[in-house]
């Protein structure tokens, strides 16, 4: 469970830290960094959905208890 958001949570901070460095030098921003900063989003939002829908998965299955 936790490791979904962990991971999600990482990801993103990645993310965050490529885009400041961006922000800060212009120059950095090329073509396959801003592909590899939009992966890393992409795969932060995937596991930020598989997270939800373990928590969906166990909400169901506690309330038929």
């Amino acid at each position: 469970m936790a490791d979904h958001m962990a991971k999600g949570l990482e990801l993103l901070d990645q993310a965050i830290k490529m885009h400041q460095t961006h922000l800060d030098d212009p120059k950095t921003a090329t073509t396959e960094s801003q592909k590899e900063m939009m992966a890393l989003m992409v795969e932060a939002k995937k596991a930020f959905a598989d997270h939800q829908e373990e928590m969906d998965h166990l909400a169901e299955t506690y309330s038929k208890m």
